[in-house]
C-alpha cells in the first residue's frame, strides 16, 4: 500500500519542515515587506500628490 498524506510520520515531517525551514523564510519575508512599507509610509508626500488631492475635493 502507498503511504497516505494522513500518515502520522508524514504529518510529523511536514510539521517539522514548516517550523524549521519554511517558518524562518516566511518570517524574513514578512520582516522585509514590513520594513519596506514603513519606509514608504515615512517618506514625505510629493507636492504634486498633495495638490492633486486638494483639487479633486
Amino acid at each position: 500500500m502507498a503511504k497516505g498524506a494522513r500518515a502520522s510520520t508524514r504529518k510529523a515531517n511536514n510539521a517539522a519542515l514548516k517550523s524549521k525551514v519554511f517558518g524562518p523564510v516566511e518570517d524574513a519575508r514578512t520582516q522585509r515587506l514590513s520594513a519596506k512599507l514603513l519606509e514608504l509610509a515615512q517618506q514625505p508626500k510629493k507636492r504634486d500628490e498633495i495638490a492633486m488631492v486638494a483639487s479633486e475635493s
